[in-house]
């Protein structure tokens, strides 16, 4: 009954599976094989909470069993349990000392927890027993920059194309070392996400002063924008053939190249600005004395959307005052929600507005403050040096550091964060304070 089971349960099947495992478990109710496969699946199906009881199930059984308790620590975390996560682990770890995969997972733990230099640490030590723990080192890199060792951290950073799905990029023409580009071209070529993009494009203009010509690739969104950077001579859109260039660089390698630490951060903002000729125009309605922006959600492809992203309602309760104006930058999905808010009525929404970061670029120059969770909105904003308050869950992305109220990469944002994991309620009183004074009370 079990074999059937873990038989449907690697081809995908996932409901056939747990109904198997049930099976498994009604004929023999303590086989602890059983109970972590059907926790496994059941996690897979998003069902976190029965995962959970059944990896405890598995515990009760087998309670020195260091796989089942850090496998608890993994679910427990996914669900935001995270004082619970880090007990589990730290069980496991004293189960078994030497197993860098359980250590790795507490620094996981202790990293979501806010206690980055308690999880540096742990991969430190997980990569001590096994150098080339992939994912323990890119994690490694990202716990370093998020306390700041951005020298080390963006060394590191060079295994994210160890990670799956992520090759580098390959050329005949060499990769550039940071030397002298006098008579050369060099291609700085798209990764990542949007936000991202934006964040290093600021690197064009060190790059430029190296001596060559530029030429950015990026998303096909991006490209407009991106012809406002300085430094940036021709903006190839991601897919289409690439001019003639003599050396290249991953956008997100510049920073090691150029030995970027702290103090060196290139900072000049703005670097990005609206298009000198543009279609939209936001009239400004009478009476209103703050004209604001909101985005309240990234893309759900994103495996930290679900912490990132903030209630709709909770933030537009916050904006139901007189003399605020209310226009939505939301994309995708999330933009849906505005008609099912009681509060919707009173936004304006921009979305269908939008077809580029171009455009997004105008929308912003417009208003008076934008309001977003970390998106790319929340870069844009930065980038353009406009006033922008970002709402920032726990455990933040690591461009936005830990404990202050403002990042180094966009010194005029305002950040707004979780006193505790999964309390907006917290930033929404912080935002509401904030508003209060800027309207004079």
């Amino acid at each position: 009954m079990f074999k059937a089971a873990l038989d449907q349960h690697y081809k995908g099947k996932l409901e056939d599976a747990v109904q198997g495992y049930g099976r498994a478990l009604a004929i023999n109710p303590r086989h602890v094989g059983s109970h972590n496969c059907m926790a496994a699946a059941l996690r897979q199906q998003g069902k976190l909470d029965a995962a959970i009881a059944c990896y405890k199930q598995s515990l009760v059984i087998q309670p020195n069993d260091p796989s089942a308790q850090s496998c608890l620590g993994d679910v427990l975390r996914e669900a935001g349990h995270l004082g619970p996560s880090l007990i589990a682990h730290q069980r496991a770890v004293k189960m078994k000392p030497l197993l860098p995969e359980a250590i790795y997972r507490m620094g996981l733990a202790l990293r979501d927890l806010g206690q980055a230099t308690s999880a540096v640490s742990c991969f430190e030590k997980a990569l001590l027993m096994k150098p080339d723990f992939v994912d323990c080192r890119y994690a490694h890199a990202l716990s370093l920059l998020r306390i700041g060792e951005y020298k080390k951290g963006f060394v590191e950073f060079e295994w994210r194309w160890k990670l799956p799905g992520n090759r580098p990029r390959r050329y005949k023409q060499p990769l550039w070392d940071g030397s002298d580009l006098t008579g050369r071209t060099i291609l700085l070529h798209q990764e990542q996400t949007f936000g991202d993009m934006i964040q290093f494009i600021r690197y064009a203009l060190p790059v430029k002063k190296k001596g060559g010509a530029v030429v950015v690739e990026c998303q096909p969104e991006l490209a407009r924008l991106f012809l406002t950077a300085p430094g940036v001579d021709k903006v190839v859109s991601t897919g289409d053939a690439l001019p003639d260039f003599d050396v290249y660089a991953p956008m997100l390698s510049l920073p090691r190249i150029l030995k970027t630490t702290m103090a060196t951060i290139p900072a000049d903002i703005p670097y990005l600005s609206r298009p000198v000729n543009h279609d939209i125009h936001i009239p400004v309605p009478k009476g209103v004395r703050l004209m604001v922006g909101i985005a309240w959600s990234g893309s759900p492809a994103n495996a930290y959307d679900r912490h990132r992203s903030c209630p709709l309602d909770g933030l537009l309760r916050l904006l139901s005052r007189a003399g605020i104006a209310v226009y939505s930058l939301q994309k995708g999905e999330a933009a849906g929600q505005l008609a099912e808010s009681a509060h919707g009525p009173l936004v304006a929404d921009l979305g269908g507005s939008i077809h580029d970061f171009a455009d997004t670029a105008a929308i912003i120059s417009q208003l008076d403050l934008i309001i977003t969770v970390d998106t790319a909105a929340a870069h844009l904003a930065g980038a353009m040096g406009h006033p922008v308050w970002v709402l920032l869950p726990f455990s933040a992305g690591w461009r936005w550091l830990g404990e202050c109220d403002e990042s180094p990469w966009y010194p005029g944002d305002r950040l707004f964060r979780q006193s505790r994991p999964g309390r907006w309620e917290d930033v929404f009183a912080d935002v509401e304070k904030a508003l209060t004074k800027l309207l004079g009370g």
